[in-house]
């Protein structure tokens, strides 16, 4: 049999350099990304989030869990919001629908130090990508957003985590091989369209179904949420 050779296919070391230009560019970045904050309290650290550069919207509350699909990060207090969605949950059920709704966005869980409710609190903790506590330093909360908002904006970062779903869900070597080669490709023309990219490699390359509507979800994830830098 034939060896299949990986060679001839672009992959992220040929734009490994550009890329460590983001880290340099977090003040853009933070501003051009939408980041949404639910709490039924006041919050005295948006104020110095916003001074910061943070592109946040605050809401004490939400109605339905597809609020979430206009941004690219979410930050959720565990206690106090939701009830009309789950009385017995708060913003646990908040959290867990909306990694169920869009499993590829990040999804931040924070609350006081006090535990008023242990499922509640389990809950939220399995089920969100990160958690801070509430009256944490500001520096704290800056360092989590700035990861979350490299990790939806610098291109290694989008295609590190998207290979890591795409090999979960079975897809060959080979597969992944010529769609990072695509990824690469478009991204050297763009680097700015690295997250549009994904998207379109869902209707450009043949795949079973899973691997198509992870590509789709991911870049509807990262498109979604995304504003011009000013």
């Amino acid at each position: 049999m034939k060896a299949i050779t990986l060679g001839k296919y672009k992959t992220l070391k040929d734009i490994e350099a550009p890329s460590r230009n983001y880290t340099n560019r977090i003040g853009e970045l933070r501003n051009s990304t939408r980041i949404l904050i639910i709490d039924n309290d006041d919050l005295e650290l948006i104020e110095t989030l916003r001074a910061n550069s943070y592109n946040i919207k605050f809401m004490r509350d939400i109605a339905a869990i597809e609020i979430a699909r206009d941004y690219k990060i979410v930050m959720c207090d565990i206690y106090d919001v939701g009830i009309n969605l789950n009385p017995s949950l708060h913003g646990a059920h908040v959290i867990r629908e909306m990694k169920k709704a869009y499993p590829y966005k990040p999804v931040v869980a924070y609350s006081s130090g006090v535990q008023q409710n242990r499922e509640m609190y389990a809950t939220a903790i399995r089920e969100a990508d990160n958690f801070i506590q509430k009256d944490a330093p500001v520096e704290d909360w800056m360092n989590i957003l700035d990861q979350l908002v490299l990790d939806v904006s610098d291109p290694i970062r989008i295609w590190t985590r998207t290979r890591t779903y795409l090999l979960e869900a079975g897809m060959s070597p080979l597969e992944l091989a010529r769609a990072e080669d695509k990824f690469v490709r478009e991204v050297e023309r763009d680097p700015s369209k690295a997250a549009s990219v994904i998207g379109l490699l869902g209707k450009s390359i043949k795949a079973d179904e899973l691997i198509i509507k992870i590509l789709v979800e991911i870049g509807i994830s990262l498109v979604a949420g995304a504003v011009s830098a000013t």
